[in-house]
């Protein structure tokens, strides 16, 4: 079902290679459809876990397994119009920041070169904070 309330959680992809996330304690985690744009509310089956790719896992795979764009909305109030409490326990995956992500082989031209984890990171934090983002020890 298409989902169009504000979040909790804006719209954003993990910088990470994957994260798993056990079904929360209540719904909210709304997916972005990247052909039309419009948020897809998630309604996982009890015992089950979802695997969000992550931007690292996006650029190794060539394009092949996009990044998840997705949000955390809050869930609907109970019957006295209370906010229900939503709890949520994600594993993410990341590299070590020597480590280098490197596009797997065999699947066709590379679309990217190759970048040590810590660079790409500060990369892509340096375009949400601008040059105020920096790593530290440095100046």
């Amino acid at each position: 079902t298409e989902a169009t309330d504000a979040g909790r959680m804006l719209g954003h992809e993990d910088m990470d290679l994957f994260t798993l996330l056990p079904k929360p304690s209540q719904d909210g985690l709304q997916v972005r459809n990247p052909n039309n744009g419009r948020w897809i509310r998630l309604r996982p089956p009890p015992g089950s876990i979802i695997l969000n790719v992550g931007d690292y896992l996006q650029r190794i795979s060539n394009d092949l397994l996009p990044s998840t764009t997705h949000r955390v909305v809050a869930p609907p109030a109970d019957d006295t119009g209370r906010n229900v409490a939503r709890t949520s326990s994600p594993l993410a995956i990341y590299l070590r920041e020597n480590d280098v992500l490197s596009v797997f082989p065999g699947l066709g031209e590379p679309k990217y070169e190759d970048i040590r984890a810590i660079d790409f990171h500060v990369g892509v934090m340096q375009k949400y904070y601008g040059d105020t983002y920096r790593q530290s020890g440095e100046d």
